[in-house]
């Protein structure tokens, strides 16, 4: 179909982990930037306790380090939002598949209940089929019996042959 859109639960599994890594490269750079703050707080420290003519090497260094502070910031805020459209994605993603779901399943609900209506006729035609059965095969099976030659009239009696046994063996079998 035109517009669609390929996708399955490895692609969720692979956007969940990329999710996680990016989680975790946010909890770097804030240890960073916690770690950048306590230098400065020492660099502080040590500049008091210094020198003045060392003063211009300690404010190039604080410096240095509130420039890369900030852009450890402007990096996990940047992550942040990859984390926030990867999440989105994965919903949509997860949605997707939903709605593919509900589809297949009213599909097979619908081919389920053709299936469950021509059971239900073949039922019906099946109890007519056993009705005309069970009201047939005992003439027939006595049509059988007396069409055969093991049994003969004389004289109004019924006489039944000698080798009828032949017949209960074979309709034994059979």
């Amino acid at each position: 179909m035109e517009g669609d859109f390929e996708a399955d639960f490895a692609d969720i599994r692979e956007l969940q982990v990329f999710t996680d890594k990016l989680e975790k490269l946010v909890q770097v750079l804030q240890r960073n930037v916690d770690i950048g703050q306590e230098i400065q707080s020492f660099i502080a420290r040590a500049q008091r306790h210094s020198p003045s003519r060392l003063s211009p090497v300690f404010e190039d260094t604080a410096s240095s380090l509130q420039t890369s502070i900030l852009q450890h910031r402007v990096h996990s805020s940047r992550i942040q939002s990859l984390i926030s459209r990867a999440k989105g994605s994965a919903m949509l993603v997860q949605n997707i598949l939903d709605i593919r779901a509900t589809d297949t399943a009213a599909k097979i609900n619908v081919r389920m209940r053709e299936l469950a209506e021509k059971n239900a006729r073949e039922t019906r035609s099946m109890s007519v089929l056993s009705l005309i059965s069970a009201i047939f095969l005992p003439a027939i099976f006595l049509a059988t019996i007396f069409g055969t030659n093991f049994f003969d009239y004389v004289e109004g009696n019924l006489h039944i042959a000698s080798n009828f046994w032949i017949y209960i063996v074979m309709a034994v079998e059979n």
